[in-house]
């Protein structure tokens, strides 16, 4: 690997596992001055070894490389010496789901970027060296440099620009994906963790996940416009030639205008009853569509003319499992295919006899949420 062409920078490296030591080789081959910090330095056979307290005041620029574990004591212990310098978090709150999926320890509603700048107040984070399995940092850095992607993430573009130097120093193309709050593909479970790519593969990965991001937005602002009766809305969400098929029923549209008098005679105001709740089963997102599965509860008190059409209001409890199959064409709704058993709705209203006929009523929604009632059938 070439020496650095940016100007030498102090690290300090909070951390001398395999992640600390492969970028204390890496940077020190490029040139950089840098210090470990270790909880046992005298162990280390390393030039420059120090205590944490002391390598957190030596360098400049500070990487966590310390087990997700130990990152509050860590930083309660070396807070005064981080203050208003760059954080570069290189650490990862990994975990396993009973299904033995990788997740994130924070969960999926905030970002360890983002929860390392509330434990960071007085530091400038950003978030890199994550997404690369420590045992590959050395051997592409040093054996294929340029050829592989890394991806960064911060807030201050100051110090991205900064890190961005050091990505390069260490052998790789950095990538910036945006904000902390963006940052979720560098966590586990993350759609970049944990995978070494190409620059050009990383952006078409990224690329299809925004993508992705795109459609769940536009089609959750369809259903909500759906549910508030907001035609103008509901229409600028999908294509200019859409189409929607309630399967189980006659009623649907084609075209613009079949749709828009679709909506217009038969939803607006008739979608479901005021007391409906949507329970998620399931979402499946691929590059074109949306597919969700989701459990409707109502009391019939409103002709609903899209799936009963003609019926008029029984007073009773309705629980069914429904699917809708949505197509996105140019990041808009092309059109929607929705499928429910009609037959076990009809039953739970009390219109169909159910005693001699191979159908359910409200149980059939009841197993969908609680797949163990099926042992008692």
């Amino acid at each position: 690997m070439n020496k650095s062409t940016s100007v030498k920078k102090s690290i300090s490296i909070l951390g001398a596992g395999k992640i600390g030591l492969a970028l204390a080789t890496l940077w020190t081959k490029a040139g950089h001055s840098v210090c470990l910090g270790s909880r046992n330095p005298e162990k280390l056979q390393a030039t420059n070894v120090k205590n944490i307290k002391a390598a957190a005041a030596e360098g400049d620029i500070i990487v966590l490389a310390v087990p997700y574990s130990a990152v509050e004591s860590l930083i309660t212990e070396v807070s005064d010496e981080l203050k208003n310098k760059i954080i570069i978090d290189a650490t990862n709150p990994f975990d396993l789901s009973p299904e033995g999926h990788v997740i994130s320890t924070l969960g999926s509603e905030i970002t360890a970027g983002t929860h390392m700048a509330t434990l960071l107040p007085n530091s400038i984070v950003v978030r890199a060296f994550t997404h690369i399995m420590e045992e590959l940092l050395v051997s592409r850095g040093t054996k294929q440099p340029g050829l592989f992607a890394l991806a960064i993430a911060g807030d201050d573009l100051t110090a991205k620009s900064i890190v961005s130097e050091l990505v390069t120093d260490a052998g790789f193309v950095p990538i910036d994906i945006g904000n902390l709050a963006e940052s979720a593909p560098l966590d586990p479970g993350g759609i970049l963790f944990p995978h070494v790519l190409t620059p050009a593969d990383m952006k078409l990965v990224l690329k299809k996940n925004l993508a992705r991001q795109h459609m769940i937005e536009t089609f959750d602002k369809h259903v909500n416009a759906e549910l508030a009766g907001d035609l103008e809305t509901t229409l600028a969400t999908m294509t200019n030639s859409p189409h929607l098929h309630n399967i189980p029923t006659p009623v649907g549209g084609f075209g613009i205008a079949g749709v828009q008098a679709f909506y217009k005679n038969h939803l607006v105001g008739k979608f479901f009853p005021p007391d409906v709740e949507m329970i998620n089963v399931a979402r499946i997102v691929s590059d074109d569509y949306i597919v969700d599965e989701v459990v409707v509860k109502f009391t019939h008190t409103i002709m609903i003319d899209w799936m009963l059409p003609k019926v008029a209001p029984t007073g009773k409890r309705v629980e069914v499992a429904i699917a809708v199959i949505v197509k996105f064409s140019e990041g808009k709704v092309a059109h929607e295919h929705i499928y429910w058993d009609q037959a076990n709705v009809l039953v739970q209203l009390g219109l169909l006899d159910a005693k001699n006929l191979p159908v359910t009523g409200v149980e059939s929604a009841r197993k969908v949420l609680d797949p163990s009632l099926l042992t008692q059938s």
